[in-house]
């Protein structure tokens, strides 16, 4: 019996590899609580993984699109006792229940692993009883078919449909793979390690300091709501001075603070107007933005059209 359980870890172990030489990073082995050598090879695993997925999440943008691509944007529309509604995008066909023929009774918790249903009890109650707090940024882990976990970077949006007049909640799920191996060639050729660019000293390396730029960057990721708040009071809140905040923030997130959190709320905007009814003025006031014409311009230099040109487009 035993050996028969370490062969289906072992199973979970080589499906995970796999996953990787297809540029996924998204799966995770679940645990067993066992203590032994097994588990904790699962245990690392599952850690390197995440650390390989926000490593490409973080530099995406600067490696070029050869490299790095995002995945188109899935998610689910619900209300507020959690049945699904409707499906945005094509979800992942290895989640374990068949999305094309979803019943309509069924709920998204069910898709998600045990400990992930706690974390979204908590999310719905925090969405529910704050009031200005209308998106939420989370962590969510999915039931796959192989029997690993399936984890995205997921953004809870708390909305009123404008047609009925009832609170909906829109789950967007963004997942973010590499090309697979094969799609690399492979060079020896001398100048080629020559003309490659040498990575600067971090000047940012104390534990607490790089600890205080992750939560600051998960902050801005679930108040995208709010305006931006100021430099002197982030840095009174997680301790780091602004030197440290501007030129670490930079070198993590090779982005500038106020860029990154401008950014985010665009792409929030941008989810809100293509997939739900709320008015152009209602999206821009639930991301932070105090002037339609502010809104407008902000978002026309992030996209290169205006607002009203994305609605039209998929009305």
């Amino acid at each position: 019996m035993t050996c028969q359980k370490d062969d289906k870890r072992i199973a979970f172990i080589y499906k995970m590899l796999l996953a990787w030489t297809k540029g996924k990073f998204s799966y995770r082995i679940p645990k067993t609580g066992k203590n032994d050598k097994t588990e904790a090879i699962i245990n690392l695993l599952n850690l390197l993984t995440e650390e390989i997925k926000h490593s490409f999440y973080y530099h995406i943008y600067t490696a070029g699109q050869a490299k790095f691509r995002p995945r188109l944007m899935w998610g689910f529309i619900l209300n507020l006792d959690n049945q699904i509604k409707a499906t945005i995008g094509k979800p992942p066909t290895v989640l374990s229940t068949k999305l094309n023929n979803l019943r309509p009774t069924a709920y998204f918790n069910d898709l998600l692993t045990n400990k992930s249903k706690v974390i979204w009890r908590k999310t719905l109650s925090r969405l529910q009883k704050n009031k200005n707090d209308t998106s939420v940024h989370q962590e969510l882990s999915f039931k796959t078919k192989n029997k690993l976990t399936y984890t995205v970077d997921s953004t809870i949006n708390l909305i009123k449909n404008t047609h009925t007049g009832k609170q909906q909640l829109i789950v967007f799920n963004i997942d973010i793979c590499a090309m697979p191996l094969h799609a690399y060639s492979v060079s020896t050729n001398k100048s080629n390690f020559l003309s490659l660019p040498h990575t600067s000293k971090r000047i940012i390396d104390k534990h607490t300091d790089i600890k205080a730029l992750h939560l600051i960057h998960q902050h801005l990721k679930e108040n995208l709501n709010s305006p931006f708040p100021s430099l002197k009071k982030l840095t009174k809140d997680y301790g780091i001075n602004e030197f440290k905040l501007k030129i670490g923030f930079k070198q993590f997130f090779n982005t500038t603070v106020s860029k990154f959190h401008q950014e985010q709320r665009l792409n929030k905007a941008h989810q809100l107007i293509r997939f739900t009814h709320l008015s152009i003025q209602e999206i821009a006031f639930d991301t932070g933005f105090n002037s339609i014409s502010h809104f407008s311009k902000s978002f026309k230099k992030q996209f290169g059209y205006n607002p009203s040109q994305l609605r039209n487009r998929f009305k």
